[in-house]
């Protein structure tokens, strides 16, 4: 669910469902030391993944991985500090094996969930273009349509026409804002 808010809307917003997940799960199910475990990785995990996403401009499943990863290396530092102990580090390497295997699963399945509810929750930022609107749409924009308004009904892609940008000639309206392609 992180991935996908951090796709759909941002940071901040997925700080916050990850900061209620991690209390409700810990006050109905856990103890005030599964609350701060979980905290620290989830924390770090957040932090983490913005900056793969944002900088290293990783798929949702490379986003993932780094999250998965970095929820377990945050969670291995608060029992390291909590038992006194840096032994327990010796567990890492499984955990981040574990991290991985779940990062990647949980990146296929958030990204196909940000493919298909991109642009339809309102307020969710559409495939990197912006925010939506109330109804889901934002009008014109640049895209897959070669900068035709996108939406409902006009989806060149399942129409089996071509989803290059066209310089209109073939309608007989030529574009003037588009480079010629000869």
């Amino acid at each position: 669910a992180i991935v996908m808010v951090l796709y759909l809307y941002s940071w901040k917003e997925a700080l916050a469902v990850s900061v209620v997940r991690i209390l409700g799960i810990g006050l109905l199910f856990g103890n005030l030391f599964s609350i701060a475990f979980s905290m620290a990785g989830g924390v770090l995990s957040l932090i983490c993944m913005e900056l793969a996403r944002r900088y290293l401009r990783l798929s949702c499943v490379g986003v993932s991985m780094v999250g998965g990863v970095a929820h377990n290396a945050g969670q291995i530092a608060v029992a390291a500090a909590v038992v006194e102990n840096m032994r327990i580090t010796y567990y890492f390497p499984v955990l981040a094996v574990s991290g991985t295997v779940t990062g990647i699963l949980i990146g296929v399945l958030g990204g196909e969930m940000v493919r298909r509810m991109s642009g339809i929750l309102p307020g969710t930022v559409s495939a990197g273009r912006g925010r939506t609107g109330a109804a889901g749409e934002s009008g014109w924009r640049p895209g897959p349509a070669g900068g035709k308004k996108t939406g409902p009904g006009n989806h060149p892609e399942k129409e089996g026409k071509s989803a290059r940008r066209t310089t209109g000639e073939e309608s007989g309206t030529a574009r003037t804002d588009l480079p010629r392609d000869r």
